[in-house]
């Protein structure tokens, strides 16, 4: 299997907390920002309706997802996710097929309903399309969504080390942003050495971020 490097942009306010604690927050699905998140079918048939709100809530109770993007220089991704340029840009090296789902953009809802069964799993290829499809709306996040069970809580909160499905490579520091390089190394010690930290800042030909050679 091949690796494969992803961006999760997190705000100012929980940055430094996931370098120093290593770990990534897990989004429930029942916490994603679209409503039509897992309700990609078309859903004018009221068993089919009442079936996909059953399979969401228990899926809701069994897996999340943590959301990456293809690039780090999305300007539009930096300012809905990355805290208005304030927050830090993570790359990851995810093992390709490790529970790695690239979403599928489409106009139309699906029609799959006699796939609608008892024993939908969100690692069979009907669970996988309900996690991976949305709408052409959201193309911009050039989104890939790793798959994490759910373990042991920690206040309430589940989270995925750095050290399990994926391994930090990269830190972009938003060019708003006030934390300094200095903050984002203590996190690390000896192994900060090992993790790529640059600045970024807009481009001057293109619309898009670029790291910021001098910084």
């Amino acid at each position: 299997m091949r690796i494969r490097r992803f961006y999760h942009y997190i705000g100012s306010k929980y940055a430094l907390t996931a370098l120093s604690e290593k770990r990534l927050k897990i989004a429930r699905i029942s916490e994603l920002n679209d409503p039509f998140e897992f309700l990609c079918v078309n859903m004018r048939d009221r068993t089919t309706r009442g079936r996909l709100v059953e399979i969401k809530q228990l899926l809701n109770q069994q897996i999340g997802i943590i959301c990456f993007s293809e690039t780090f220089r999305s300007p539009v991704m930096w300012a809905h996710y990355g805290d208005r340029h304030t927050g830090l840009c993570l790359g990851f090296d995810v093992l390709d097929g490790g529970g790695v789902l690239d979403v599928e953009y489409t106009y139309s809802r699906l029609n799959v309903t006699a796939q609608l069964k008892p024993g939908v799993s969100a690692y069979d290829d009907f669970g996988k399309n309900l996690l991976a499809t949305k709408h052409q709306h959201w193309s911009y996040e050039q989104e890939s969504r790793l798959i994490c069970d759910l373990n042991m809580p920690d206040n309430g909160l589940y989270f995925e080390p750095f050290s399990g499905k994926m391994r930090l490579k990269e830190i972009f520091i938003g060019f708003k942003s006030d934390i300094s390089r200095d903050e984002v190394e203590r996190q690390f010690g000896e192994a900060s050495n090992k993790i790529k930290t640059a600045f970024l800042r807009p481009a001057f030909g293109e619309y898009e971020m670029t790291v910021d050679k001098r910084r």
